[in-house]
């Protein structure tokens, strides 16, 4: 039914190993105010607001919400995470996926993402939304698509030995917080455009480095790399 009252609204709910799909109007509420366990694939087609606690499952997918997705509980998925929403996503706490999961979040709004993310597939920020990071993300490679801010101390990392774990990124608005970047040393890292309000920017590794934006930091600038090559304006590091 089309109203603002369709809504869903579930305690825990114990999968006992299989699927479960959630088909709210997109005007209604979703709301799981306990923990998914033992889930196969979980899946949200539709809703306007959607709201979690902690999930374990096989796979988390989400079609599309309206104005809002809320994950305020640890994430721990054996397969991929993708998220997609009109409006925002927020991943309250920790998001771990093994056996190559991928993490995949297509926002249309601002992507908020306060616990620390350790994945074992891409990392893929797509959406047209901004993002609000405030916890380290760790992955095969990274991607974001759109600015960051951040709200803390964040360390960058791609994990895996190849050619292929390539980390890029936009334009970073620190918020006067420290930008680690660790990157395979087989990996090439890309900022296209400026970091602003950084404190401290560190780069302990990766192949290469290519800064194309200014670099504005009330700390210090620590490059312990043995990058095969660095480019960037070295003059509009401040």
């Amino acid at each position: 039914v089309e109203a603002a009252t369709s809504d869903a609204s579930f305690g825990a709910i114990n999968a006992g190993g299989n699927d479960i799909t959630f088909t709210i109007d997109d005007e209604g509420a979703l709301v799981v105010a306990g923990a998914i366990t033992n889930g196969g694939a979980i899946l949200i087609t539709d809703a306007d607001t959607a709201s979690f606690q902690a999930i374990t499952a096989t796979s988390l997918t989400s079609i599309d919400t309206t104005t809002s997705q809320v994950y305020n509980g640890a994430i721990n998925v054996s397969g991929a995470v993708d998220l997609n929403s009109t409006g925002t996503i927020e991943l309250g706490s920790t998001t771990t996926t093994t056996s190559g999961g991928a993490v995949t979040l297509t926002n249309g709004g601002v992507l908020t993402i306060s616990g620390a993310v350790d994945a074992a597939g891409a990392f893929t920020q797509d959406g047209a939304g901004t993002n609000s990071i405030g916890a380290s993300i760790t992955a095969p490679s990274i991607t974001f698509a759109t600015a960051i801010t951040q709200t803390n101390n964040v360390v960058y990392t791609t994990d895996v030995e190849a050619a292929t774990s390539d980390a890029s990124f936009g334009a970073i608005n620190a918020g006067g917080n420290n930008v680690t970047f660790t990157i395979d040393d087989e990996g090439a890292l890309v900022v296209a455009g400026a970091i602003t309000n950084g404190n401290n920017l560190v780069i302990t590794s990766c192949d290469t480095a290519n800064f194309a934006g200014a670099v504005t930091l009330a700390g210090s600038f620590t490059n312990t790399l043995g990058a095969t090559s660095f480019t960037g304006n070295a003059a509009a590091i401040t």
